[in-house]
């Protein structure tokens, strides 16, 4: 079946744009694969082909090539760059998305936004036509935005007059520390360390073949972004459109609700679904995604085990866009980046890593998650939620699951030494420490006792990491621990 840029099924494709497809294939097993995608009709006269395609490519490091060969031979790059780039627009679907993209931008008047991008497009589209195919476009109620709150809660802050000169010396420390850190290891970093809502600390140190590492400077941080996933569906619980014990068939057709294979929502965020891999099967951009999960239910086994992946983080995805009628980047857009005010952050990839962001950017969250769900005079879950969100023994709802503490994109983020005095294992600052692990050893990590909120991002952990590391939250604890 064939449906135009606006959703309008046709049997002919009469005019240049976007065009969306979706199929059905029945196995002889009975089963049913489904699939959609964008392809883009061009104008009969257009001879591509013929154009003098140029790519203006920025620089990107890799075997310590520096930028100077780079800009030597920028225009010999521009030029097969660009025969690169028309290759792609002809040959793959990913040029039809931009194609349709630009042409949508211009048939429909759109102005540059954050919601006009043309993967966020793309989705929209597809969710769109999704719930149309499904016949369900007024089955749910929206998804309210965060709303002003009575009260504010703490936001992030410089220190003002006194407050200034009673944390020299610990700001002095750091600095040092940092700046000796990103030296040894050969990796820069940005970091930021807050106390309810007041910043302490915060600085870019370091350089690659890029140039200076700057505070503005987002870098991957990886599966941190599983915790921005867990915090954008606590909106979905608060406003009881989503349980997290709800089974996941209970919103996916191709579900069932019932039974051994029924995975739950809590399932899809604790890492027992019994799913594997991360991006798998197109990932989240998929559109119809969870299909091609269903299909796998025959060789899984999910409440058994702990097996940590990214796919019940998309499957969760999935289940966020079919009740908003929003396609899961547009959400993050509107419900957490846009409110927050997060201007250097960004994902479009995947829901259990490629958010890119800043050590402030993502002091922010992990302020609005000391909050319990607030930030400044916006609310965007309830105290009951956010307990809901924290990690627990998933020995509680998985009996055959043991010795694992695991929340909804949420972990314990402990960090242990031996004590000099006792010998005794003890965790550095309090014993309620929440975060998420990261590939690139960033860190947001968010004390809950001391209401301290640090977080840094970085490319990579480099030498010596754990080391300084430690040496930083012994720092922190030395001034700030109660």
């Amino acid at each position: 079946r064939w449906f135009d840029t606006y959703l309008q099924e046709v049997d002919t494709l009469l005019q240049p744009g976007r065009y969306g497809y979706y199929a059905e294939i029945s196995g002889g097993n009975g089963k049913v694969m489904k699939r959609a995608g964008t392809m883009f009709c061009t104008p009969n006269d257009w001879m591509g082909w013929s154009e003098p395609f140029l790519s203006n490519i920025d620089y990107f490091p890799f075997d310590s090539i520096p930028k100077t060969v780079w800009e030597e031979n920028r225009e010999l790059i521009s030029d097969y760059g660009g025969q690169i780039l028309l290759k792609s627009i002809v040959n793959n679907q990913d040029g039809g998305i931009l194609m349709a993209f630009i042409h949508d931008m211009y048939l429909k008047q759109l102005k540059p936004g954050p919601y006009h991008t043309p993967v966020i497009m793309d989705g929209d589209y597809h969710i769109q036509l999704k719930r149309k195919v499904l016949g369900i476009e007024n089955k749910y109620p929206p998804l309210a935005a965060p709303e002003r709150a009575n009260h504010t809660t703490p936001v992030l802050h410089s220190l003002k007059g006194e407050d200034i000169e009673k944390n020299a010396a610990f700001e002095k420390e750091m600095r040092a520390l940092c700046s000796e850190w990103a030296e040894l290891s050969g990796e820069p970093f940005d970091m930021l360390v807050a106390r309810d809502g007041s910043i302490l600390f915060h600085g870019a140190f370091g350089e690659n073949l890029r140039g200076r590492f700057t505070l503005e400077e987002p870098t991957e941080i990886a599966s941190i972004t599983k915790l921005y996933t867990g915090l954008l569906f606590a909106q979905f619980v608060d406003q009881g459109l989503i349980g997290i014990d709800d089974p996941v068939g209970k919103y996916l057709q191709d579900f069932p609700t019932t039974g051994e294979k029924a995975i739950t929502l809590r399932q899809c965020f604790t890492h027992t679904s019994g799913f594997y891999g991360h991006g798998s099967l197109g990932g989240v951009q998929n559109p119809w995604l969870d299909n091609s999960l269903a299909l796998w239910l025959p060789y899984i086994e999910p409440a058994t085990r702990h097996y940590y992946n990214g796919m019940g983080y998309n499957l969760a995805g999935k289940v966020m866009e079919i009740v908003s009628g929003k396609s899961i980047f547009h959400l993050f857009q509107e419900y957490l980046f846009a409110p927050l005010h997060l201007k250097h952050t960004q994902l479009d990839i995947d829901l259990a890593y490629g958010v890119r962001s800043t050590a402030y950017d993502m002091a922010v969250v992990g302020q609005m998650l000391l909050n319990q769900g607030s930030y400044g005079d916006l609310h965007f879950f309830s105290e009951k939620t956010y307990e809901a969100l924290l990690p627990v023994d998933l020995e509680t709802f998985f009996p055959n699951i043991k010795g694992r503490n695991w929340g909804i994109g949420i972990t314990p983020s402990n960090r242990w030494i031996k004590d000099e005095d006792t010998g005794e294992k003890r965790n550095i600052l309090s014993d309620h420490v929440v975060g998420h692990g990261s590939a690139t050893s960033s860190i947001l990590n968010v004390d809950l006792e001391n209401k301290i909120v640090i977080t840094q991002s970085r490319m990579d952990g480099g030498k010596l990491y754990h080391e300084y590391l430690n040496k930083a939250y012994l720092l922190i604890e030395k001034y700030f621990d109660d």
